[in-house]
């Protein structure tokens, strides 16, 4: 144990024997003056090798044939210049500078010797770039000196001091274990050595050569003071305790004071050293906490002292704080403050309020220079002050820390204020205390309010710095607000009460604290953008509090609406009312997220405000993805009633806010390149809303009925009403289209109908229930001749806008082609059911004797039926085709001709009875010879029909 207390006693010199020694003026001037006769000497070496090149300089140029002879004077100057420059002042005033030999190359280039003048400028510039060197080769020499008597006049002056210390030890180590003298002489050997040494330094100080070895044996001295009196109290009990502390401390007190005479901050350091570890390695093991604060308050006094009178030694102050408050804060898990709090209190206020004095009294001093280090110094004795303060009374009362803090930030701000006033000091210094007491108010907030009461007064905190900000001018106090309103968003987003409210039953709808913070810290910012508009260049921190408070909100009307209704729910008493509450609620949400965004996006186009307008398509995008995930299916169906209900209510807001935003942007097109992408975007986004409504309201109305009792038939009836609805939207879709001449409402409108078409090929060919059907007035033939209008007077709308898109008429020959096409599906499946109603009533009745019979003559009639109505729709449309000119309806007619010659040769001629193919070659041959007939009689104005239209098309 006493071997190591003795390393950490030589450890704790290494700072000083090793550290960068602070020399005094006299050590500066004593080096600077052996640095300048090396630098001297070195500097004759370079002027000689200089002369020799000068001399070649000069043969360079007299070799030109007819040099002037301004020339020659020049050269003869520059020789001059160099005999006389017999030391560095002579050397540096008469050296041929680079305007001379410039001059110089001018002339020789005057002559009639083109290349010899050439060969000149290029030797000249060489020897030009020789001078400028040698600038460089001084520094180097400078450094070279620099070094070498840096390792010969310090470092070797510590190592030799450090090597003295350690072979002391050693003696005195080999002394003790071979009994050679007494302890008492031991120890007395010790001390007078260590006078000696000191008294061997303030010798060597007197002597101007000696003052860094001065300071290496007085700092061997004091270690070796040291060794002694510990080994005197620790290992033999020579002295007792009070006695043994006295030496030490009055030991202490030395080492500053011979740091004050050898003008060394490495002697201060070794004697702070010592006098903090002197409580230490002389306890008892009994806590004495008044001891040890008087103690250390004492030291600090003497370190104060020291510090007023070297102000430059900033190692010294910020070791010693840090040193006094680890030495406080370690002993802080213990019980060694749990009946002296006040004590420790009163202790860590008397260290601040030194240090803080200090500061104040180098401002005083007009000490103005608020360096990196003084700036570490106040920001370690505040930091560790607060840290301790919060330590030692905030477990057991959070209010008087609370109060601390506020005293101290008020502390803090008087006198950056006072200070300010009185003396010229530097605006760092008042910027410090200023932060200083911002941040302590900060924290004093956050120790004594919680959750939302916390965030309120965080808000109104930033607010205030901004407006006094602004209005003195100080911008890192607006700037500091804005991380101040940071914090306050995040701890109410971070709330646990934020997004859902607890207790729940006891929750008010907008009469709640959550809702007053939120209000404030919007309000906050509002207000904190309006101030910051009287500022130049700070769009950026607008555009920030204004994408906050927008959020803010969208995020508060979400949380209010969500706990109204979860509150409901919690009283609603049944499943399916509480999943009625839980649907209602979110297209709540929906129909307030899109009222909201709308009032942004108008208000952020009206005052080209981007952050409303971005944040406002935010919203739009949030409600639609919601209204589409949630809300196509109604829940619960059993209490679905179509329109009057909040789903229909929150899709037609949707719907109408996109048409109402489309329209927004029409008028600022010029102003947004983006906006016609919107535009076009938006159409298409509010056409497949509507159709996405229509659809969910009529398959949740049919599935209200299915949910009593499945039923074909009411699915049937489902699908040709959304086949019915569809084509009436989209006709109105397209006519808006054509009449605007918006292509996404004819691409939806045309989309539609072609769904429609599938919805009919896919759904429609049978119908349920065929016991049912009755020809031609059914739903499905409704939905049929609905879709087979929409076509027509979509061709007629085509042809009155021709003149306006002529592209489109090449649209009209596709439409005639489909119509034509389901008008035979119509008649088909049509002619089809009539029989299987019949077929399906003798299938249920087969007890009936002639059953079979009945079912072959109906099968029969079937194929015959639909053989004939072929046939005949075939020469209508034939007819149709030459009467309007329409080339593909043509077409189709022969094709549609030809399946039905193929049905009637090939399968009506197999599975057909005799008396039915009968029938069915007979009315072949009448219609295939009336339609002859009759062409022959009308051949001419055929010809011409088809001659007329020939010549259009070529045309």
């Amino acid at each position: 144990m006493p071997e190591i207390l003795t390393i950490i006693l030589i450890i704790c010199g290494l700072k000083w024997l090793f550290g960068k020694a602070n020399d005094s003026p006299e050590n500066n001037k004593e080096k600077l003056f052996y640095l300048i006769q090396d630098i001297k000497s070195e500097f004759q070496d370079e002027i000689k090798s200089l002369k020799n090149r000068i001399f070649s300089l000069e043969f360079e140029i007299n070799k030109l044939k007819g040099l002037p002879e301004q020339t020659q004077i020049q050269v003869n100057t520059c020789e001059c210049a160099v005999e006389e420059a017999s030391t560095l002042e002579v050397f540096e005033e008469n050296i041929p500078d680079q305007n001379t030999v410039e001059s110089t190359l001018e002339t020789a280039l005057n002559t009639d010797s083109e290349v010899e003048a050439v060969k000149v400028e290029e030797n000249i510039e060489i020897k030009i770039e020789e001078i400028n060197n040698f600038e460089e080769k001084t520094e180097q020499i400078s450094q070279k000196i620099d070094v070498e008597s840096f390792v010969a006049g310090n470092l070797l002056n510590r190592i030799g001091a450090l090597a003295l210390i350690i072979g002391m030890g050693f003696f005195l180590k080999y002394a003790f274990d071979q009994n050679w003298i007494s302890p008492v002489i031991q120890i007395l050997t010790g001390i007078a050595v260590a006078i000696g040494l000191l008294f061997g330094a303030s010798h060597c100080n007197k002597q101007e050569n000696y003052k860094v070895f001065a300071q290496g044996i007085a700092g061997a001295g004091i270690s070796i003071f040291y060794l002694s009196i510990f080994a005197a109290y620790n290992f033999y009990h020579l002295i007792n305790y009070p006695i043994a502390f006295l030496f030490l401390s009055l030991l202490t007190i030395l080492s500053f004071f011979q740091a004050l005479k050898y003008d060394s901050m490495a002697v201060a350091l070794l004697g702070l050293a010592g006098g903090f570890i002197t409580p230490f390695i002389l306890s008892s093991g009994d806590a004495n906490v008044i001891g040890l604060f008087t103690y250390l308050g004492f030291l600090n006094c003497w370190i104060i002292a020291l510090l007023y009178k070297k102000t430059s030694w900033k190692p010294v102050e910020i070791t010693s704080i840090l040193t006094t408050y680890i030495i406080f804060l370690s002993l802080q898990g213990s019980s060694f403050y749990s009946d002296n709090s006040l004590s420790a209190g009163i202790f860590l206020t008397m260290i601040w309020g030194l240090y803080f004095g200090l500061d104040i009294s180098r401002t005083a001093r007009e000490i103005n220079e608020f360096t990196t280090s003084r700036f570490a110094s106040n920001l370690i004795n505040g930091f560790f002050f607060c840290s301790s303060v919060y330590c030692l009374f905030n477990a057991n009362n959070k209010d008087f820390t609370a109060l601390s803090m506020v005293l101290i930030a008020a502390a803090y701000l008087t006198s950056g204020i006072l200070v300010s006033k009185k003396w010229n000091v530097s605006e760092n210094y008042l910027k410090q205390n200023i932060l200083t007491s911002i941040l302590l108010t900060v924290i004093a907030t956050n120790i004594t309010f919680s959750d939302f009461a916390k965030t309120i007064f965080f808000s109104l905190e930033a607010l205030g710095l901004l407006w006094l900000g602004i209005k003195y001018q100080k911008g890192y106090v607006w700037k500091t607000s804005t991380y101040l309103f940071g914090t306050a968003t995040i701890t109410l987003l971070c709330n646990h009460q934020t997004i859902a409210y607890s207790p729940l039953d006891e929750f008010m709808p907008v009469l709640n604290l959550r809702f007053l913070a939120f209000i404030i810290v919007c309000g906050s910012l509002i207000t904190s953008t309006y101030l910051l508009s009287k500022l130049e260049n700070t769009d950026g921190i607008k555009s920030y509090f204004r994408y906050s408070w927008c959020t803010l909100l969208f995020i508060l009307f979400s949380v209010e609406i969500s706990d109204f209704m979860a509150r409901l729910a919690l009283n609603s008493g049944s499943d399916i009312s509480t999943s009625l509450i839980n649907f209602n609620k979110s297209m709540i949400q929906v129909i307030i997220w899109i009222s909201y965004s709308l009032q942004l996006i108008r208000a952020g186009f009206d005052k080209n405000i981007k952050p409303f307008i971005y944040c406002g398509f935010a919203g739009i995008f949030i409600a639609v993805s919601q209204l589409l995930s949630l809300g196509c299916i109604f829940v619960p169906i059993e209490r679905f009633l179509p329109v009057i209900n909040l789903r229909f209510v929150a899709f037609a807001v949707t719907a109408g806010s996109l048409i109402f935003i489309t329209n927004i942007l029409k008028k600022y097109e010029e102003e947004y390149s983006w906006s016609k992408s919107i535009q076009t975007f938006l159409s298409y986004s509010w056409c497949i809303v509507i159709f996405i409504l229509l659809n969910c309201e009529i398959s949740d109305f049919f599935a209200k009925q299915m949910s009593y009792e499945y039923s074909e038939a009411i699915n049937f009836s489902k699908n040709m009403i959304l086949g019915l609805v569809f084509s009436l939207y989209s006709l109105s879709l397209i006519k808006n289209g054509l009449d605007r001449n918006k292509s996404p409402l004819l691409i939806c409108g045309a989309t539609g109908i072609g769904a429609v078409l599938a919805l009919s090929l896919f759904k429609g060919f049978s119908f349920y229930p065929v016991d049912n059907f009755i020809f031609f007035f059914n739903i499905r033939m409704l939905m049929f001749v609905v879709l087979v209008a929409a076509l027509f007077l979509i061709t007629s709308w085509i042809k009155k806008n021709h003149q306006a898109n002529p592209e489109r008429m090449k649209y009209i020959k596709i439409i005639q082609i489909v119509l034509s096409l389901f008008i035979l599906y119509i008649l088909t499946i049509e002619t089809k059911d009539i029989f299987a109603k019949e077929i399906y009533s003798l299938t249920n009745n087969a007890t009936m004797y002639y059953a079979d019979s009945r079912l072959e003559l109906f099968r029969n009639l079937k194929q015959l039926a639909l053989s004939g109505i072929w046939l005949i729709y075939s020469i209508l449309l034939m007819i149709w085709g030459i009467l309007k000119k329409i080339k593909p309806v043509r077409h189709i007619s022969l094709g549609i001709l030809g399946i039905a010659l193929f049905k009637i040769f090939v399968i009506d001629l197999s599975f057909l009875g005799q008396l039915y193919r009968i029938i069915s070659f007979i009315g072949l041959g009448v219609i295939m010879l009336s339609a002859s007939y009759f062409y022959q009689k009308y051949s001419k104005q055929i010809t011409a029909l088809l001659t007329e239209e020939k010549e259009l098309t070529d045309g």
